[in-house]
C-alpha cells in the first residue's frame, strides 16, 4: 500500500530485501541474526554476523543507489529513504556514510537493537543536514516525549516529528500517507 501511494504521488519506488530477509531469509542465519541484534554483544558469535550484515546493508543500498541512478527517468539527485522497524537505523546507517539521500523518513523500531552502532540518533547525528521525518504512533509510551525530542535534536537538519495513528511496522495508512506527503514535498 505505501508503494502504491509512492507511485501514484509520481515518485519511483526501489525496494530492498535486507539481507537474510524476505527472499534472501536463510533458515540457518535469519533467526540467529535476530537473535543476535536482541542481545547485542552478549553473544560473541553472534557479534560477528551482526557486523556483516550492517556491512552488507550498507553496501546494497549503496549499490542499489548507484543502479537506480543509471535510469533516464530517475533523478539520482533527489533520494529519499523510507522506513520502519530495523530499516530506521540500517536507513540512517547509510545516510551516515553516503551523502546521496536527499531525504529520509523513518518510523524507529519500537525496541532498539542493543547495539551502539544501531543506536539511531549518533546514526542520524553523523549524517548532513538533510529534512527528515521521523513517524511515532500517538500516545506511544515506548518513545515518550523527551526521547522523540532528542532524536529530533540529533539530526542536524530540519527534522520534525510527526504522531500517527496505526501500526508503524509495517507502516499503516496514516504513516504511509505522512512519509508519502514528506517525501513529495521534500522531493519535488
Amino acid at each position: 500500500a505505501t508503494v502504491t501511494r509512492l507511485v501514484g504521488a509520481g515518485l519511483a519506488v526501489v525496494t530492498v530485501d535486507w539481507p537474510l530477509h524476505g527472499a534472501r531469509r536463510s533458515p540457518k542465519l535469519s533467526e540467529r541474526l535476530l537473535d543476535a541484534l536482541e542481545r547485542g554483544d552478549a553473544d560473541p558469535n553472534g557479534r560477528g554476523l551482526i557486523e556483516h550484515f550492517l556491512r552488507q546493508c550498507v553496501l546494497d543500498l549503496s549499490r542499489t543507489l548507484d543502479r537506480a541512478g543509471e535510469f533516464e527517468r530517475i533523478d539520482a539527485t533527489r533520494v529519499g529513504l523510507l522506513g520502519s522497524g530495523l530499516a530506521a537505523p540500517l536507513l540512517a546507517l547509510l545516510a551516515a556514510v553516503d551523502p546521496r539521500p536527499s531525504a529520509l523518513a523513518l518510523a524507529p523500531p519500537d525496541r532498539p537493537p542493543a547495539r551502539d552502532d544501531l543506536e539511531l540518533s549518533a546514526l542520524l547525528a553523523a549524517g548532513k543536514p538533510r529534512p527528515t521525518l521521523l513517524l511515532g504512533r500517538d500516545g506511544d509510551a515506548a518513545l515518550p516525549p523527551d526521547a522523540q525530542e532528542a532524536l529530533c535534536q540529533a539530526c542536524p537538519g530540519e527534522t520534525r516529528w510527526r504522531a500517527v495513528s496505526g501500526p508503524l511496522e509495517p507502516l499503516g495508512p496514516g504513516a504511509a500517507i505522512a512519509a508519502v506527503e514528506h517525501l513529495c514535498e521534500v522531493l519535488r
